[in-house]
Parts: C-alpha cells; structure tokens; sequence
C-alpha cells in the first residue's frame, strides 16, 4: 500500500543530463535501499532502517503530522458527509473497510461513502457501515487517467466535507477547486513505521487504521467507545451455489481434508520461490489427512500452476487447478469451504482473513486455518497469526499462523515491493517447506483425528 515518503506525483527532476533510474522519490529510495542490501545485505539494512527511523518514523515528526491533519478537521465544527478512498489493491480495499467501520461508529449520523478497486464492489458493497460505495479503480497497479477522471467526477457530484485518502498517487492538488477538507496518508503510514521500527506491538494494517482515526478525532471516541470490528465480505447466492456445485461434481461437498494453495504474488519479492513451493506441496500431499488440494491460477505469474503440476509427478492425482474465470465472490465461497488456505503475500490471504457471510445478512463457515508465506514485506503489517501476539488474527474460528523468511537483508523500504530491484533474492532464505509442511499437517491432524 505504502509507496513511502513522497507522493508520487513530485517527480524528481532531471538534472545536466542526469537521468535519475527512478521517475521520482518514492521509487529513487528503494532503489538506493536495493543497490546497499544487494552490496551488503545486513549493513544495508541497518543503514536503511535507521535513515528511515529518523524521517519517517521519527516520533517527532508524527506527532507534527498529527497535529497539523488535527488543525484541517478542525476548520469546521462536524464532517458532513465523508470520503474514504482506499489504495488500489484487492487487499487494501477489504482492509480499508476498517476506516469506514470507525467512522460510522465516531459519527453516526454521518453519510460515508468508499471509492475502490472495481472487483471488490460485489464483496463489499452490502457493508452496513459503508452508506454508498463506488468501483472507481480498475485494477491497475497505478491509476490510469480513467481511474483520476471517475474520482474527480465522484467528489465533484456529492457535497463532500472530508476526503480521507488512504491511496498514495493522489495529493491534497489532485482535488483542487473542490471546498472539501483533505487528509492524506501521512498520519497513518507514519504511525505504521514507527510502530514497525521501534515496538513489536500490533502493527496491522486493520487496526493502525482504526487506532489513527481514533487519534485523529479524540472527542468523538471518548463519546462513541468505537471499537475494531471484524472486516467482513458479502458472498451472493449464486456465488455461493456455484462453488457448492464444483465441489459436489468433485464429490467432495461439505467433507474435510480440503486444502486450497495461492501460489501467485505480485512480485519476485513475495513469491515464495517454485522449487520451496513444490517441496511443501510434495509433503503435504503425501499426508492422508488431505483429501484434495485445489490449486489456484497464477495471474501475474502466468502459468504458474503448470508449472508446479509438471514438477508434482505422482502426487498430483488429489490437485484440481481452479478455474480461472472464477469470481472474486466465487473464489470466497470456495475459500470458505476449505480446511486450510495456504498463500503468498497478496490479495487472496485478506479475502481469506474476513468474515463471510451471504447476501442475506447471514454467517457462513468461516472455519478457513489461514497460513501465509512472507518474504520481502514486514509481516506485521499485512500478515495474520493467532498465537504471536505482535499480529492480528485472522477473524476465522480457527488459527492463523505467518511463516517469515530469515531475510538478512529485509528492512521497510521492501514494502514498496515493485520499486525494489534486488538483483540477488534473498527474501524467503531460511524457510523450510518441511517444517511448514508439518505445521499444517499437525493442525490437519486435529481435524481428522488421524
């Protein structure tokens, strides 16, 4: 989500002929972080985390952020109706659910509205919390002109007071000319860095975002007591259905023993690397206890699946490829009918970190053990586990655990993952698929009681 320090659309300059390897600040730093941790992993690391420790972690200079988005909401007496706008990314739109949440309990008289990517809109439009919602992104991994033209027409129809922006292309001067009070992403990601840097407290991204409106509007929390809720998606009937059909042509409705495998990402950096990944499926495959593993597709990773099929040999008799053309709501109900979900760094673990419930307002399983492979990005951040108690927990009536690679190099700057160019990965060193293996398998084991 966070791109670090400058918005992205301060471009640096060229200079006496000097083209700079990065369009602007935001990317330049982790570009100069990769170049030190690819000379000298462990030194480049600490020379990068203090830098960052300094600036945009530095206490200081949050508390002087603070201080400064407290002075705009205070211009006038109460917000009217309130924008939120999400990042661009699947997972960031359900996460980002949580802002919504916390605004409607800190005022609830108050409209609240959501613009986000425009493939979550089936999952999160129903959101009680959420008065309108608007599918303003388009998936892209940086907004194209459609995506800043439907925004702008979006503020520019509705009388907003206050624009909350969570997504780091966009500047208060994106909506100039328009009378609306905007806070950007500052008072947040800084809060996450220095909680990154300097604590080992809960530093997910659900609840920074509810402990920085929180922060943000003292008077209302001592009146209204929010409180974090769950982040929840809406699966429709036919969705539902649907998955409920391909399991039972499967014949394995409604039976234990089912396992479902991510093994897409969106970068090198948080994709756990094809030979480790054929390694743990090999040893979970060989267990009795799994029934049936359904494999998902790779979408930036294109072909993925094949790959790991042609590697599998004789285990690959209990692997079913998913669908591509599954929906993001079919793809929930699937993950809801599945013991176990294990996954990569990327969209998939927070659809499968929610509470799911049907169109009518009804819960559904939600008995999914989410397990989660990171490398590149600080765990803490995005990444769930129910018994270290520096994480959230996944919001499923069973455990979530994160298996962290021993990196010598990771610092913060990796979570701007798709500026990095590491030429030497050694994001997921240390991980033993076998030791994951008998993790799963051991929770596997109490489920089936072999």
């Amino acid at each position: 989500m966070f791109k670090f320090f400058l918005s992205r659309h301060k471009s640096i300059k060229q200079k006496k002929g000097i083209t700079f390897p990065a369009k602007n600040a935001a990317e330049l730093f982790p570009l100069l972080s990769s170049y030190l941790t690819n000379q000298w992993p462990v030194a480049g690391k600490i020379i990068t985390e203090r830098f960052v420790r300094l600036v945009y972690g530095n206490e200081l200079f949050l508390n002087m952020a603070f201080k400064r988005q407290r002075k705009i909401v205070l211009r006038k007496d109460k917000p009217g109706i309130i924008l939120v706008i999400s990042d661009l990314n699947i997972g960031d739109a359900i996460n980002l659910q949580v802002a919504c949440q916390t605004l409607k309990q800190l005022f609830p008289a108050k409209q609240v509205h959501y613009a986000i990517n425009k493939k979550t809109l089936s999952l999160i439009k129903a959101n009680p919390d959420i008065d309108r919602t608007f599918p303003v992104f388009s998936g892209t991994a940086i907004p194209g002109e459609g995506d800043i033209l439907r925004l702008k027409e979006l503020v520019r129809h509705n009388n907003y007071e206050l624009i909350i922006n969570f997504c780091p292309f966009f500047i208060a001067e994106t909506f100039s000319g328009f009378h609306a009070q905007f806070l950007n992403h500052y008072g947040l990601t800084m809060g996450i860095t220095y909680t990154e840097l300097k604590t080992n407290e809960v530093n997910h991204l659900r609840k920074k975002t509810f402990d920085y409106l929180t922060r943000l509007f003292p008077e209302e929390t001592a009146k209204t007591h929010p409180v974090l809720k769950e982040v929840p998606v809406f699966i429709g009937k036919e969705s539902i259905e649907e998955a409920r059909i391909f399991l039972a042509k499967l014949g394995f409705l409604g039976k234990n023993g089912i396992v479902m495998f991510n093994p897409d990402a969106t970068s090198p950096y948080t994709k756990f690397p094809l030979n480790l990944q054929v390694q743990l499926l090999k040893k979970l495959l060989d267990f009795e206890g799994v029934k049936l593993l359904l494999l998902g597709h790779g979408f930036v990773f294109k072909g993925i699946e094949n790959e790991i099929l042609e590697r599998l040999g004789k285990e690959k008799k209990k692997v079913v490829v998913l669908p591509g053309n599954f929906s993001l709501e079919t793809y929930a109900a699937l993950l809801d009918q599945c013991d176990v979900f294990i996954t990569n760094d990327t969209g998939p673990l927070h659809l499968a970190a929610t509470r799911k419930m049907d169109s009518g307002g009804h819960w559904l399983r939600n008995k999914t053990a989410v397990f989660s492979v990171f490398g590149a990005t600080p765990s803490r951040i995005y990444a769930y586990d129910s018994e270290n108690p520096s994480y959230l927990p996944a919001p499923q009536d069973a455990p979530s655990h994160v298996f962290v690679s021993r990196s010598p190099c990771r610092n913060i700057s990796c979570i701007n993952k798709l500026s990095k160019r590491c030429k030497t990965i050694r994001c997921f060193d240390g991980l033993q698929p076998d030791e994951m293996g008998n993790l799963i398998i051991s929770y596997l084991k109490k489920l089936s009681c072999i």
